[in-house]
């Protein structure tokens, strides 16, 4: 097979979190009196990790120390609700289970907190899934390469026999960061013309277009 590694990026690639994340958000910033943002608006902030995406929204008057209190309110919330309307997108089991039985280690990076991340895996995505980080203690956030190498090296895989699956220009800087081939999918948080934009070299629309492209000899 052309890889021996698929390392998946979450939030719009696997899973559909969209719905927990912005009802969590506008109920944070409701809780304020401040503006509530449109979906377009709270899906474009999507992917560089959860305090951009709450501090995306909050007005810069607020104080910085008041700013992080509604941070945390935000990560409460989040934490409690991450599970209440996200699920995978169509296909995505079994995409995971035929790269299962193809040979391929399967691992799961992300910008999003690690106790929610964990929840989610292990809730759908746990009999597929070797090794899954998110934001955590020693790993900077993507674009910087550091998760992508960490789970690459805890799994025993060389770059070359690895690849990058994402929804958003975010994956894109992470895999050219990490030197790793990149596929994007456009049925996430970014269209096909925003990946093409971005420079996305690859770009697929179903996971059974992603299974083939993974299984097939170099």
């Amino acid at each position: 097979m052309r890889y021996r590694l698929a390392i998946f990026d979450l939030d719009g690639t696997l899973i559909n979190s969209f719905d927990d994340l912005a009802d969590s958000l506008c109920c944070c910033l409701s809780a304020e009196g401040f503006p509530l943002p449109s979906p377009e608006e709270i899906r474009a902030h999507l992917g560089n990790g959860l305090a951009y995406l709450v501090h995306s929204f909050i007005p810069a008057a607020v104080p910085e120390t008041r700013q992080d209190e509604i941070f945390q309110k935000f990560l409460a919330c989040y934490e409690m609700h991450c599970a209440d309307k996200s699920a995978p997108y169509p296909g995505i089991i079994s995409l995971l289970s035929r790269l299962k039985e193809a040979g391929l280690k399967l691992a799961v990076h992300s910008n999003k907190k690690d106790a929610p991340l964990q929840m989610l895996c292990r809730r759908f995505l746990a009999p597929y899934i070797d090794l899954a980080t998110g934001e955590r203690d020693g790993l900077r956030l993507k674009p910087a390469a550091d998760g992508a190498e960490f789970l690459r090296r805890s799994l025993s895989v060389s770059t070359a026999d690895t690849v990058y699956i994402g929804d958003s220009e975010v994956d894109i800087k992470t895999a050219k960061n990490a030197g790793l081939d990149c596929i994007s999918v456009d049925w996430g948080f970014r269209s096909h013309a925003q990946l093409v934009q971005s420079g996305a070299s690859r770009i697929v629309s179903s996971p059974e277009e992603l299974y083939r492209i993974l299984t097939m000899n170099s």
